[in-house]
């Protein structure tokens, strides 16, 4: 029957056949990416002591909108992910009690996007697992997705230490002190969460998001001691306020988490690099 239509027709169908076969194959593929994901992360979750989801389908939750990413997105930043968790001691996962890390494609909010967001009294964290290159900032995507990793796993920990779950309030004078008697976070407005690069602009602060409030100051400082800690030393030698910052910080975490102390920040120098100058 074939052999009586046109060649026209003819390669309309095995154009068509040829379409169905490549779809065919992509959700194949698509299928074994998903089996492959759901048993990275189930021993990831083991691993690691909290529960690690790849969202599948759009949330909503709160101010935020949260889309997935493809079963290979995620895959590819997975092993990313186990590296720079695998930092961390036992003890640290267990001081912060965290409940849920979900990876996703996109954390949108009503004026801007999120690299990552912190559920405050929910132990969530979101992760945003796309590398996006941003035009304001010259930090490169894939030390951005590290530093966004370890910002919002300081965050759970500081909340620990300092948000009192009672009265629903945050609050650590000491830090205040660090900075200048005149100095005021932003609090409602000002940086936006872009604006993460390292900075020179101001005295005793590592980027701009870190003026933002003070639990994003410390994030901050966190964040980029465990990705880049040559730069951090570099700065905090010309910089007093930075020194005392990084000194505070550290003293603190190492009293919720003794392994935390000079021998695990000499590890991190170690892989991540230490002061060149």
């Amino acid at each position: 029957m074939v052999s009586f239509l046109s060649s026209g027709v003819r390669m309309v169908i095995i154009l068509a056949i040829l379409a169905l076969t490549q779809q065919f194959e992509l959700c194949a593929g698509e299928l074994e990416d998903r089996v492959t994901l759901a048993e990275r992360t189930k021993v990831l979750s083991s691993k690691y002591g909290f529960k690690i989801v790849a969202i599948d389908i759009p949330e909503k939750k709160g101010e935020i909108t949260v889309e997935p990413a493809t079963s290979q997105r995620y895959l590819e930043y997975l092993s990313m992910f186990e590296q720079e968790l695998d930092f961390y001691p036992t003890e640290y996962f267990e001081a912060i009690s965290l409940d849920k890390l979900i990876l996703c494609g996109q954390i949108a909010g009503a004026d801007f996007s999120y690299e990552g967001y912190n559920i405050r009294l929910k132990q969530t964290i979101y992760l945003d697992v796309v590398k996006r290159e941003l035009v304001n900032d010259s930090t490169d995507a894939l030390t951005r997705k590290k530093l966004t990793i370890h910002h919002e796993l300081f965050h759970v920990f500081d909340d620990v230490v300092h948000f009192d779950r009672v009265k629903r309030f945050y609050n650590d004078p000491y830090w205040w002190k660090l900075n200048e008697p005149s100095f005021l976070y932003h609090v409602f407005g000002g940086e936006l969460p872009s604006n993460r690069g390292l900075s020179d602009a101001m005295p005793g602060f590592l980027t701009g998001y870190s003026r933002q409030t003070e639990n994003e100051d410390k994030a901050e400082i966190f964040g980029w001691l465990m990705v880049d800690p040559a730069q951090v030393e570099i700065r905090q030698a010309r910089d007093d306020r930075l020194r005392q910052k990084v000194t505070r910080l550290k003293m603190v975490v190492v009293q919720k988490c003794p392994n935390m102390n000079e021998s695990f920040w000499a590890k991190v120098r170690r892989q991540n690099g230490g002061a060149t100058k």
